[in-house]
């Protein structure tokens, strides 16, 4: 009799418990508290209480640690013992982050089998886009993200190389024209001719087609060989050498200059008007003579990949684009001449 007695109080301590055990789910470090004693409890159901009160110790570590209960004592009662191992093993502390709240578990009457559960993952939503590409999941199925320095993998952004291309190098060689040409240019557009490049100025007065490579090769020692070269010669062999003869020789020539530097474009500047011919008294054969020539080198320059400048808007007739002597231009003259120059050279080097 006295046995069923026990039994019918241990089963009246436990639903007791049950009822009025409370555990916080505040900040981890606090102590769960139990319910207060109800007036009315039986005898035996209070006393195993007040032991577990004394006895049952929650551990304010880490939140992620189990809690766990105080050893036993060897003079325990019997009820109270028994009433403990029961307890010790129907109460479950969650395991997970201070957020998650301490769940205790069924009674094993109808306490449904723990399977193992598959990591928890947030819902897609606004969480799910404010989240980082190296959010990570941990194995207890908690949602974290590696914000401390011990699990953050360092991440090392690395700026795009951009490189500036180095602006292309521009000869510009030949005659009195090229001479008086940049000493005009240095006072109004500027020695690099309003071009983003680096121009530099090669004039001979005087420089018939013969000497131009000899004066380009001397030119060249110690330095290298320029992205793009503008020639202005031939005019002052007008005259005194025959037309014919002059086209071979500039073919020549230019060929020579393609082979030896296959990078380098070559711009060949058209020979321009002049309304005084220095070689001879007839100037209307030898315009028609520097016409013809313009026209073959035009298609011969194609030919090794170079570009032609035209001079359209210099013209024999108007005497203010020539100076006294007839045969040099002008300031206005040079104004129109460079300009023929840059504009080509802008087109050329896009």
């Amino acid at each position: 009799m006295d046995g069923c007695e026990d039994a019918l109080a241990l089963t009246q301590a436990r639903l007791q418990l049950e009822r009025d055990t409370v555990v916080s789910t505040s900040v981890p470090s606090r102590k769960r508290k139990l319910a207060e004693t109800p007036e009315d409890e039986a005898p035996v159901v209070k006393k195993a209480r007040m032991q577990l009160e004394r006895d049952t110790v929650v551990s304010t570590s880490v939140p992620s640690r189990k809690r766990k209960l105080a050893e036993t004592p060897e003079d325990e009662a019997p009820v109270v013992k028994k009433a403990r191992m029961q307890l010790e093993r129907d109460t479950v502390f969650s395991t997970s982050r201070t957020s998650r709240k301490r769940n205790l578990a069924e009674t094993p009457e109808n306490e449904a089998p723990v399977a193992n559960k598959a990591p928890i993952q947030p819902e897609r939503g606004a969480l799910w886009d404010r989240c980082p590409f190296d959010t990570v999941f941990s194995t207890s199925g908690t949602w974290r993200n590696p914000e401390t320095p011990e699990d953050e993998a360092p991440v090392v952004k690395k700026a795009p190389i951009q490189l500036e291309r180095a602006p292309p190098t521009v000869w510009i060689i030949g005659d009195s024209y090229i001479r008086r040409g940049e000493e005009i240019a240095r006072s109004s557009l500027g020695g690099d001719l309003g071009v983003k490049a680096k121009v530099s100025w090669f004039g001979w007065g005087g420089l018939r087609w013969r000497g131009l490579v000899p004066f380009f090769n001397k030119s060249l020692r110690g330095r290298t060989a320029p992205d793009v070269l503008i020639i202005h010669c031939g005019g002052n062999d007008l005259g005194g050498m025959n037309a014919v003869h002059l086209i071979a020789e500039m073919k020549v020539d230019l060929l020579d200059l393609h082979r030896r530097f296959p990078h380098m474009k070559i711009m060949l500047s058209d020979i321009t008007p002049r309304r005084q011919w220095r070689s001879t008294i007839h100037p209307k054969q030898i315009d028609m003579a520097r016409k013809w020539v313009n026209r073959e080198m035009a298609d011969f320059i194609l030919g090794v990949e170079g570009v032609v400048i035209h001079h359209p808007n210099i013209l024999f007739y108007n005497p203010r684009l020539f100076l006294r002597d007839r045969v040099h231009l002008s300031p206005l003259g040079n104004e129109l001449f460079l300009n023929n120059i840059a504009e080509s050279l802008k087109s050329f080097i896009k």
